[in-house]
């Protein structure tokens, strides 16, 4: 069986700090990439996790995709319409 490339060149971003998006934003940092930002809730959810991956915590509706070569998008469905 094959194994995945390394994620060492990926540029990475979180909207959703949750369960989800906290263990694929982990699974990406250990696999190689680097996350660049965590979209914070208005409660700061996500700036515990932006500072244990040296992360910048950034309120969730000022992240940006621009530059990213991935933007993780782990919220539920009917957050969607708002992120």
């Amino acid at each position: 069986m094959n194994a995945l490339p390394p994620l060492r060149d990926l540029t990475v971003a979180l909207a959703g700090p949750g369960r989800v998006g906290t263990s694929l934003a982990r699974w990406a940092v250990a696999a190689g990439a680097r996350l660049v930002a965590v979209g914070t809730s208005p409660s700061g959810r996500g700036g515990e996790l932006a500072r244990e991956l040296g992360a910048e915590a950034v309120p969730a509706g000022e992240l940006a995709s621009a530059g990213l070569g991935l933007l993780l998008v782990a919220v539920p469905d009917p957050a969607l319409p708002a992120v």
